[in-house]
């Protein structure tokens, strides 16, 4: 008989092991698979065996399976960080990240010093929402593993979120030198540098990361952004178009586009600006900004409807936002509603008490409304122009008390030459108190102030000598000197102008009347670049007062005389221009000029606060919604007594107003005679 078989010997586990290691590393899973399970059928206790066959299962998608057997792994060795590592990944994978966390900290636990298991607890955290703990981790990892570009990359993104861009960027650069064209290092680098505000770099970053062929979201508008930044409005409208060209759904896009339009500078544009704002807001109607935008072109073009009705959907979708609040007062106000503009002036001031330009649009409706003492409070803090902040010399601000030792109080100047005008009113009562007074003033006006007032002092260099004891800006006089209306009840006509020459102008002028005739002068326009197109009237309106007899008209305008004689022959009006006169660079001939009239006819510009200083009879025009000074209803003023306010109504336009001006001018002339 032959000899009976013998069986091979089994392959040891640890050869099968290795052998399936080999497939595994060679990407081979298939092959793995089954000498894992004839490992563990052999020895179910096999914990490498288990660990490597529950992470095949994760790299095939095997979720589930991949949980079952590295549960089996880490009871098998709970003392292994590479097993835990693992579960966590696969229980993140699942979605069940309270359980991978547990993991994952008990393999940084196990292994503090492995990078791989801090980058794992860094992901979980970050997909917790825990920013802070999540830039913990990457940090970590990346102190154990400097190269760790996937940890670098994660820890950039983390403190992004947590709005520390210049550590973020300073974890993207050792990156990048060493791979100085990595997609997605150079984005986040763009956006650490756009949160820095370094527009040029972040451009620079982007436009790289752009060449590197990075694939984001949001790197195109990004890079949109960096340039309406730096103000390359064009460039920026380009960049908009190009993504819009991909994205036409894209409703943030489309704002970009029309912020880019809108700011462009050119007035042509304007209305193709609000059609992209509009596009945005029809693929998404809740978008606030996109509404607020729009409601701001419609008020610029003088639609103010429908700047309204926008502004009333962007406060639908927030209705305690400051700005909006802010933005529809002042509409109403703008339309002639200025008593329903109030109480949004007053919420919008509540809601950011901290914040300039609500309090001072408050302070302009209290004091547009007469409530002079509230009004004033509000306005002390209001906006400052730039221009106005040097004057600011760092001394004690002054209460109106009364100060020793021959200590004198420096008053300086403050928004344009009508509201200095204005605010020096109230010198006389300052002066009679005893108050000692330095000013800082347009230089043009110091001769007419010092005509009034000798004994003023005026400052034109810092710093500003010591027996100045004490400050305060022209525009805060009121809070201590105007409270209530009573106050104004020594108001009186302050400035005179040069006698001689006022007196050779209203010979020159008479010498070119008829007989007999009154001296009226007119002022028609002003350049202010905010209000002025609401203030202004065409000269060919002004035909009704002309045709008023025994009246000589004057221009007391400034602009090019031979344009200004040419609007007139333009409107047919009979208006003498005085070449001679330039009430822009010589405010004495201005005063005097005015000075020499027997009544002034003006809008709201410097001329009327002339002939109110001067006590020049004026017929002052007013809008549908005038400026605060002028307050609302009445006819005249506290601030001048000689001045009569003429308001346009709500049915009514400028000829309109004109009509009535001039039916009431003949009596108004014989008043004042």
């Amino acid at each position: 008989m032959p000899p009976a078989a013998r069986a091979l010997p089994a392959t040891p586990p640890a050869v099968l092991l290795q052998a399936a290691m080999r497939h595994h590393q060679a990407g081979a899973l298939s092959e793995a698979e089954p000498l894992y399970r004839a490992i563990l059928r052999r020895d179910p206790r096999q914990a490498d065996a288990q660990n490597l066959l529950g992470l095949l299962h994760y790299q095939r998608g095997e979720h589930p399976a991949a949980v079952a057997a590295l549960r089996r792994a880490v009871a098998l060795r709970p003392g292994a960080a590479e097993y835990h590592r693992n579960l966590g990944m696969a229980l993140r994978a699942l979605g069940r990240l309270p359980e991978a966390l547990a993991a994952c900290r008990r393999a940084v636990a196990l292994q503090p010093e492995a990078a791989e298991s801090q980058f794992n607890l860094g992901n979980i955290l970050a997909e917790q929402g825990d920013a802070e703990g999540a830039a913990e981790a990457f940090g970590a990892a990346v102190a154990r593993r400097p190269g760790f570009a996937a940890a670098r990359l994660n820890l950039a993104h983390a403190l992004l979120l947590l709005k520390r861009a210049a550590e973020a960027e300073a974890a993207l650069r050792p990156l990048l030198a060493e791979q100085p064209a990595h997609p997605e290092a150079l984005y986040n680098l763009g956006l650490s540098l756009m949160r820095q505000e370094r527009w040029a770099e972040a451009e620079a970053a982007l436009r790289a990361a752009r060449a590197a062929g990075a694939i984001a979201t949001g790197l195109t508008a990004n890079l949109a952004i960096t340039l309406q930044e730096q103000e390359r409005w064009p460039e920026a409208e380009a960049v908009w178009r190009h993504l819009l060209e991909e994205e036409p759904a894209q409703p943030e896009a489309w704002f970009g586009l029309g912020l880019a339009l809108q700011c462009g500078g050119d007035p042509a544009r304007q209305a193709a600006a609000a059609a992209a704002f509009a596009q945005a807001t029809a693929l998404r109607p809740d978008y606030c900004d996109a509404w607020y935008n729009l409601a701001h072109l419609h008020r610029q073009q003088g639609e103010l409807d429908a700047a309204r009705a926008a502004l009333d959907r962007a406060l639908a979708l927030q209705p305690e936002d400051p700005a909006a609040l802010t933005n529809l007062a002042n509409l109403l106000a703008l339309q002639g509603w200025p008593e329903q503009a109030l109480p949004l002036a007053r919420r919008a001031a509540a809601l950011r008490p901290d914040d300039a330009l609500p309090r001072t649009n408050l302070a302009r409706l209290l004091l547009l409304h007469g409530h002079y003492a509230e009004g004033w409070d509000a306005y002390e803090g209001r906006v400052r122009e730039e221009a106005d902040a040097h004057y600011d010399f760092g001394l004690p601000a002054w209460d109106g008390a009364a100060l020793p030792d021959e200590g004198r109080v420096l008053v300086w100047r403050e928004q344009g030459i009508g509201d200095e005008v204005m605010f020096c009113s109230i010198l006389p009562q300052v002066l009679a108190a005893g108050h000692r007074l330095t000013l800082i003033c347009d230089r043009r006006f110091e001769p007419a102030l010092l005509r009034s007032f000798p004994q003023l002092r005026f400052l034109h260099r810092a710093p500003p000598p010591p027996e100045i004891r004490a400050q305060i800006s022209m525009a805060s006089l009121p809070r201590l000197f105007r409270r209530r209306e009573a106050d104004f009840a020594s108001s009186r006509p302050y400035l005179r102008a040069d006698p001689d020459r006022r007196a050779a102008l209203r010979n020159g002028y008479a010498a070119g009347a008829a007989a007999g005739a009154k001296l009226v002068g007119l002022s028609w326009y002003t350049a202010h670049p905010r209000s002025g197109y609401r203030r202004n009237i065409p000269l060919a309106d002004f035909a009704p007062l002309f045709a008023v007899p025994g009246l000589h008209w004057v221009g007391l305008q400034y602009g090019d005389p031979a344009a200004l004689a040419a609007e007139a022959a333009a409107a047919g009006l009979a208006l003498q221009i005085d070449a001679a006169v330039d009430p822009r660079a010589d405010i004495e001939a201005a005063l005097a000029q005015v000075a020499a009239m027997d009544h002034v006819v003006s809008i709201d510009n410097s001329v009327a606060h002339f002939a109110g200083a001067l006590g020049v009879p004026c017929d002052l025009l007013l809008p549908l919604a005038p400026d605060w000074r002028w307050q609302i209803e009445r006819g005249d003023t506290p601030w001048y007594p000689t001045l009569a306010l003429h308001r346009r109504r709500h049915d009514e336009d400028w000829p309109a107003l004109l009509h009535r001006v001039a039916a009431g001018l003949p009596d108004r002339l014989a008043r004042n005679a």
